[in-house]
């Protein structure tokens, strides 16, 4: 836990890797996991980003193997065939060839989550205010997303 600057302090964790979408809990490492058995994905993080209506809606992240393709279609049929529930399912997905990586070479998530939210922004799906109240946990703006200076 950390105390921010506004006197609010911030859970840091696993717990704070949860999705909150429309009152229902996300466990993002369900669905990492199951997303990790099919045979396209190399590696993949689930993130939350935010929605007006909803809170929070899920995004997969996902880093494929050499030759190989994917996209949102065919994630969620794989997923729903494995038995991940309907409200687990991510909304988006973006492709990655690269991960942003912690000091101790684990993927970042922060870094990730910060992408996926400005990507909504850009898109007009969110406003800033929102995407800047999203990103306030992590001590980060949409402006520092754009201007390159996450975390």
């Amino acid at each position: 836990m950390s105390l921010r600057d506004d006197g609010y302090y911030v859970i840091e964790g696993r717990k704070r890797d949860m999705i909150i979408r429309g009152g229902e809990n996300v466990y993002p490492e369900m669905v990492e996991d199951k997303l990790k058995e099919h045979p396209d994905v190399e590696d993949c993080a689930v993130v939350g980003m935010p929605d007006p209506g909803l809170g929070e809606r899920a995004c997969a992240i996902i880093g494929v193997g050499k030759g190989k393709d994917t996209d949102l279609e065919r994630v969620v049929g794989y997923l729903k065939k494995q038995g991940i529930a309907v409200f687990m399912l991510p909304e988006r997905i973006e492709i990655v060839n690269e991960w942003p990586l912690t000091a101790v070479g684990k993927i970042d998530k922060g870094r990730l989550q910060a992408y996926v939210t400005t990507k909504p922004f850009k898109e007009g799906r969110i406003t800033k205010e929102l995407g800047n109240e999203y990103l306030m946990r992590d001590k980060t703006s949409i402006d520092d997303v754009i201007k390159g200076k996450t975390n």
